[in-house]
């Protein structure tokens, strides 16, 4: 049987091919650029979701154990829990527990009264009591690759935590 012309020249050219490709490779770079954007906000968020979760544990952990309970930011990505009193005066609860990426750091001011309780030097210091009061704060969540700020309130005269 003869062939057609038609079906000799059936196919894709080189052309077409690389037109294909560089579309397909231009979709796939907006793509990643989501993928990491989505990445980066997920650990601040999650950092953040992560520290109210934390600091309304340990209110609620000091009413209904009747102790007093020390939340230590000891640098810009750690916080540790104790018992009673920060530092030398104190059990620590929990190890050093970090923010999720090197990114995301935590700044903090509290409000210490007077006079005020026990805090590491250089180190910030919220205080849970069993009467259900806090030492006041915010804490600001701050990622290096994005600008947006999450902010935790901790209100002193119901210990309450928001975001």
């Amino acid at each position: 049987m003869n062939r057609s012309r038609g079906d000799a020249d059936a196919g894709f050219t080189l052309l077409e091919l690389l037109v294909t490709m560089l579309i397909g490779s231009v979709l796939a770079a907006i793509g990643a650029a989501g993928v990491l954007n989505w990445q980066r906000t997920s650990e601040q968020q999650g950092s953040s979701q992560e520290m109210v979760s934390q600091l309304r544990k340990t209110a609620e952990r000091s009413v209904s154990e009747g102790r007093t309970y020390c939340v230590d930011f000891s640098s810009t990505r750690a916080y540790v829990l104790w018992q009673y009193a920060c530092g030398t005066g104190g059990t620590a609860v929990e190890g050093a527990r970090t923010t999720q990426s090197s990114r995301v750091t935590l700044s903090e001011t509290v409000t210490l009264p007077s006079p005020a309780p026990a805090c590491p030097s250089g180190h910030s210091c919220v205080y849970f009591y069993p009467r259900g009061t806090a030492t006041p704060a915010t804490i600001l969540i701050r990622s290096s690759s994005r600008s947006k700020v999450y902010t935790i309130y901790v209100e002193g005269l119901t210990s309450r935590v928001y975001m």
